[in-house]
């Protein structure tokens, strides 16, 4: 999946719209009638979002960094 970061909008929003987009791939994912697949799929979405938030990282608060990437490791 390419990201494509609005420069217009504030940064924070920019990042909000892509990571609910990648967790609503998963959500659409873990709905799959083949649990493998879609496990498999959903955990490649949270990757690609643990990612994600890695490069914006700079652009980001460390609070809501470490609130973000909490929220997504999987434990």
């Amino acid at each position: 999946m390419d990201y494509q970061l609005n420069l217009e909008v504030p940064i924070g929003e920019a990042v909000r719209r892509v990571a609910f987009s990648e967790l609503e791939h998963a959500h659409t994912d873990l709905a799959s009638p083949d649990r493998h697949t879609g496990v498999h799929r959903a955990r490649k979405c949270l990757k690609r979002l643990r990612s994600f938030l890695l490069l914006v990282r700079p652009g980001l608060p460390e609070p809501a960094y470490q609130t973000l990437k909490a929220r997504v490791t999987v434990i």
